[in-house]
């Protein structure tokens, strides 16, 4: 945040805990640090005490730790997949995340691009997901949530 050179600061922080640090002010620019928080809800406050022992607080900050790492599933795939004659492959895959920001899939070790359920990956395609030739194949996904936690 910023305040005047001459203010106190202090941030009080609210959720699990409570918990409150002064900040110095440097060039009219102040921050603190919270360290050691677990997952959950939390807020902050700032509140400037200038010389004249005026006070003045901010809004109330919501904020979320999160630092867990969403699941996936894939869901369907071929129905033998150590063996098939069909020059095409389709998956279905979910993650149980409210917050899922993308997936991406893989094909042979290789990010192929975002992806969205389901897929169908097809030999000797042009652009788009494709193997290029028959043999053994490996797909996966990864997902990442809001927080750029990745499975």
């Amino acid at each position: 945040g910023s305040a005047s050179e001459s203010s106190s600061v202090t941030v009080a922080l609210a959720g699990v805990a409570t918990d409150s640090k002064s900040a110095s002010v440097t060039d009219g620019a102040w921050s603190v640090t919270f360290t050691g928080l677990a997952e959950g809800s939390y807020s902050v406050v700032a509140s400037q005490t200038d010389t004249a022992t005026n006070t003045g607080s901010s809004a109330t900050v919501p904020f979320t730790v999160d630092t867990t790492a969403p699941s996936v599933s894939i869901t369907a795939g071929p129905t033998n997949a150590s063996l098939s004659n069909l020059a095409t492959a389709t998956f279905e895959f979910s993650s149980a995340a409210t917050d899922v920001a993308r997936f991406e899939c893989d094909l042979d070790g290789v990010t192929v691009a975002d992806c969205t359920s389901p897929v169908q990956l097809w030999q000797y395609q042009f652009g788009g997901y494709g193997f290029g030739a028959p043999g053994s194949h490996t797909f996966s996904v990864r997902v990442t949530d809001a927080a750029g936690n990745v499975t």
